[in-house]
Parts: C-alpha cells; sequence; structure tokens
C-alpha cells in the first residue's frame, strides 16, 4: 500500500513538472524571437484597436462589449533606420502593402518620391519571397515593420532579411 502511495505522489509531482515546459510550438517560437532580437529587430506582440462609436456607448462600454475577431496571435518585428535616407530636397520615405491572398499584395500606400520606381521594384521582389503568413509590411518615419503569425519556424531569418534589405537599400 506504501509503494502505491508513493507512485502516485511521484506521478503527481512529475505530472506537475512536465505540464509548466514549454511545448515544441513554444519552443520554436522562442528560438524565432530570440533570432530575431540577436539580429538587431525589435519583436512585440501585435494588437489592434478597433473604433468606438462615442455617441452609442462610453470607451468602457465599448471595450467591455467588443468581440474578439481573430484570436491568433500576431507578432510586429520592426527595425529603425540608422538615419532617415535623403530623397530629392526633403527626409519622407512612407509605404505600406498587405498581402490580401497568398503572394497578391496590395499597396496601401506606395512609396512616391523621384526616383521611387527602383524601390518599388526592388521591395516588390523582396515582398514576393517573404513568408505567406506575413500580412502587412510598412515604414513609417524609419521605422520598418512587419506584422505577421510567425506559422512556421525558420521562416524568421527570411523576414530579418528583408528588414535589413530595406535598410540597407542605397536610394542614391
Amino acid at each position: 500500500m506504501a509503494y502505491i502511495a508513493i507512485f502516485f505522489c511521484v506521478f503527481f509531482i512529475l505530472a506537475s513538472i512536465f505540464a509548466v515546459l514549454p511545448r515544441k510550438r513554444q519552443r520554436d517560437l522562442i528560438k524565432m524571437r530570440s533570432y530575431a532580437i540577436k539580429s538587431g529587430v525589435s519583436v512585440s506582440l501585435f494588437s489592434e484597436r478597433s473604433s468606438f462609436n462615442t455617441k452609442k456607448n462610453s470607451f468602457k462600454q465599448s471595450l467591455s462589449n467588443e468581440k474578439p475577431t481573430n484570436n491568433l496571435k500576431r507578432m510586429l518585428y520592426s527595425k529603425r533606420r540608422k538615419k532617415e535616407p535623403l530623397i530629392g530636397s526633403h527626409l519622407v520615405l512612407s509605404w505600406a502593402a498587405k498581402q490580401t491572398q497568398p503572394e497578391t499584395w496590395h499597396w496601401e500606400k506606395k512609396p512616391e518620391f523621384a526616383g521611387s520606381q527602383t524601390f518599388m521594384a526592388w521591395l516588390e521582389t523582396a515582398l514576393a519571397v517573404l513568408p505567406p503568413d506575413v500580412e502587412i509590411v510598412e515604414e513609417r518615419n524609419g521605422l520598418i515593420s512587419v506584422i505577421w503569425f510567425e506559422a512556421s519556424p525558420g521562416t524568421e531569418k527570411t523576414v530579418v532579411e528583408f528588414l535589413e534589405g530595406c535598410i540597407d537599400f542605397d536610394f542614391s
């Protein structure tokens, strides 16, 4: 009888320990994110607030009534340019592309500056190489961001290379 009690105690202790250990998917995500961080990329959880109508409800009510539309966690990988490139006589570089279907990109905002055709051509070829789970790619105020689902281990290298390629692009 004592052996059975000892067996169950050991079983419950081991079960508790194994319950808190990370699963394979969690270990893969840790490896992906640590590779990106070691490459100088900022990694954070992406969340976007949906708009609310203040005339109908208060802000607090609208947050409590809000239903989540997508329970998949999207990650934001971003990297800042060391200095914004000098384009013509001003420093403006802002663009955004969204993947509407697999391997089909839609420009939310095209880069518009003198000589932007070479940059757009490079961007279009670079966007075609990105993983299919990338949702949005944009640049604002020198910060280049990729919003994606991190679905496949190993694809973080492609995303990091894309960010570094955008930063290293020669505008001259």
